[in-house]
């Protein structure tokens, strides 16, 4: 079985034609290579109003896209979203957005800490 695809004209199989079951035929009217080429010039000509609606639906407006480390407003570079990458932004930004989850990793942390000082101290009593 066959049908023509309206996008680029060629009869292709109905297997290269993706599904769909709202239609009659079980399938869309485009192949999946045009329907793929549709959607992305799509996105290229409407890029903006595709990342407002995506952002709306996660329940938050999208932010405009940073070039500066949010914590001490160095330049980004290559692939750096947020931070600058150094560990005192990372963990700036962590103690902004987590304060409790902070504040129990820095309990911890002095727990290990006072573990660790008492820990020798024990020791050096049983040898003597």
């Amino acid at each position: 079985m066959s049908e023509v695809c309206p996008g680029c004209g060629e009869s292709r199989l109905v297997e290269v034609f993706a599904r769909d079951s709202s239609r009659a035929s079980g399938r869309k009217s485009r192949c999946k290579v045009c329907d793929r080429a549709r959607a992305r010039a799509f996105y290229v000509a409407n890029r903006e109003r595709v990342l407002e609606r995506a952002a709306a639906k996660r329940g938050r407006a999208r932010s405009p896209v940073s070039s500066s480390c949010s914590e001490c407003g160095v330049a980004l570079e290559g692939r750096q979203r947020v931070t600058c990458g150094s560990s005192r932004c990372r963990d700036a930004r962590f103690r902004r957005l987590h304060p409790e989850s902070y504040a129990a990793r820095e309990r911890a942390k002095v727990e290990r800490r006072k573990a660790a000082r008492r820990q020798p101290r024990e020791d050096a009593s049983r040898i003597l």
